[in-house]
């Protein structure tokens, strides 16, 4: 019998379904593991959990109205506009050709609703046009370059003709009426279009994200004091193609001018996240303390 005991000794024995170290076997007690190592090891616990919950940043989509929005109306003195009005134009109306053109500006303030630092994954603009001559026409988004204001000009009945400009109206002349000016009648826009859509009959138009639009929302996002917004042009070859869609005034807020974004924030833990992270450590401490109370018991009830 004692050749039997000194094998199980060396080679270990079988407790339930684990193997016991022979240290155990003997009845040798085991050393608890110190401050010294138990400590860092939490503090590596609750690293590790902080950087899975940073690492877990998920995709947001938010709905934007516009803030701001206005139509320029063309004129020589910049002296027609349309702050408050329910309606926006694009395109081109019956008028003479020096007074035919319309242009319709909108800015998003995105601030409190897609955090600094975030990566833009999807942009698009949805209108509602509610009045259009019967032929398709393209309307193009480009992003504008200056800043511009928005007054309290309403102008009358279907709006097609502008008013007297208020003060800080946007105009075909001012960014301001009438202290500030575009360089170049018309608007500040860049060259190329973000984006381009056929719009034809009355009902919702949604611009679908493109490249260019995600730049010029990531651009904003990471600039602030640079968004001015998007201007619509509409087709300006000839007469009667002017497109006219709600406003942010519109009383139908399903029709109002919106930007939806899809955008992934940046990966630093919030006050939750941190939350979670010390509820982690304080499992682990708890886990860790159980067991090596029914590991001391164990050894206690053997002896």
């Amino acid at each position: 019998m004692g050749n039997v005991g000194q094998v199980h000794s060396s080679r270990g024995l079988r407790h339930g379904d684990g193997l016991v170290s022979t240290a155990k076997a003997s009845g040798q007690k085991t050393r608890a593991m110190s401050p010294r190592t138990f400590i860092p090891r939490l503090g590596t616990i609750a690293l590790m959990t902080l950087l899975y919950l940073a690492t877990e940043a998920k995709a947001v989509t938010v709905a934007v109205v516009a803030s701001r929005d206005t139509t320029l109306y063309q004129t020589d003195d910049g002296s027609l506009c349309n702050g408050a009005g329910i309606y926006l134009f694009a395109g081109r109306t019956g008028q003479l050709e020096s007074e035919s053109r319309r242009r319709a500006l909108l800015y998003f303030n995105l601030a409190g609703r897609v955090p600094p630092g975030s990566t833009i994954e999807s942009a698009t603009l949805k209108l509602y046009m509610s009045r259009t001559p019967s032929a398709s026409e393209l309307v193009a988004v480009h992003r504008v370059d200056a800043d511009w204001g928005e007054g309290a000009s309403d102008a009358p009945i279907e709006e097609g003709g502008g008013t007297a400009c208020a003060t800080g109206d946007a105009s075909w002349i001012h960014t301001s009426f009438n202290t500030a000016t575009w360089s170049t009648p018309g608007g500040d826009f860049a060259a190329t279009a973000s984006a381009l859509l056929g719009v034809v009959g009355i009902g919702s138009y949604t611009w679908p994200s493109t490249s260019a639009m995600i730049d010029d929302v990531q651009s904003w996002v990471d600039n602030p004091d640079l968004n001015f917004g998007w201007i619509l042009v509409g087709f300006e070859g000839a007469a009667l193609t002017a497109k006219r869609f709600d406003s942010r005034e519109n009383a139908i807020a399903a029709n109002r001018p919106v930007l939806t974004v899809k955008f992934t924030p940046p990966n630093i833990p919030t006050a939750s996240d941190i939350w979670l992270a010390v509820l982690a450590v304080a499992i682990s401490i708890t886990g860790a303390m159980l067991a090596k109370t029914r590991s001391l018991d164990g050894k206690a009830s053997k002896g």
